[in-house]
């Protein structure tokens, strides 16, 4: 990642299954001690227009987002990081990791990549509670990816025996 003219490693977890990408607040202050009030509180971040959640569906608090750009191998891009409350890694989601090439999906048709590309908007959802991507209304996620995939998820967590 670049900040300025400075190159910074910064290492990151790869979420393949994350919508946004997320720092944590403690890494921002690190990268950016400048940015940040008399409370040690952010700031100079834009404020987000989705509501984060965890895989459980816990609200995650984040203090709002920033662009940085982020360089893997020979490939450079402006990456959009939400600041998140959260004491784990920096991660990357999914369109930042094929994006940058870290990853790539390799389907059948490419209409099922899109499909799934799709389909991976589910959970970033603005604080209107229409979904972040295509304002497909107020359903709930999960219910969604239950109705459309009911064999992906059937016999999920049972034991034989």
């Amino acid at each position: 990642m670049r900040r300025q003219t400075t190159d910074i490693l910064v290492e990151c977890k790869i979420d393949s299954g994350a919508e946004v990408n997320v720092m944590p607040l403690r890494l921002y202050k690190h990268l950016f001690p400048e940015q940040k009030d008399s409370h040690g509180r952010p700031i100079a971040l834009q404020k987000s227009k989705v509501n984060l959640s965890a895989c459980g569906g816990a609200n995650v608090k984040q203090y709002g987002c920033f662009t940085l750009q982020c360089t893997h191998n020979d490939i450079a891009l402006n990456v959009e990081f939400h600041v998140t409350e959260d004491t784990g890694s920096t991660m990357l989601g999914l369109q930042a990791c094929i994006s940058l090439r870290i990853i790539s999906l390799n389907c059948e048709k490419d209409s099922a990549c899109n499909d799934c590309l799709k389909n991976s908007q589910l959970n970033a959802r603005q604080e209107d509670g229409n979904s972040k991507s295509s304002g497909e209304g107020n359903g709930d996620p999960k219910e969604k990816l239950l109705e459309k995939y009911p064999k992906c998820f059937r016999d999920v967590g049972l034991f034989s025996g």
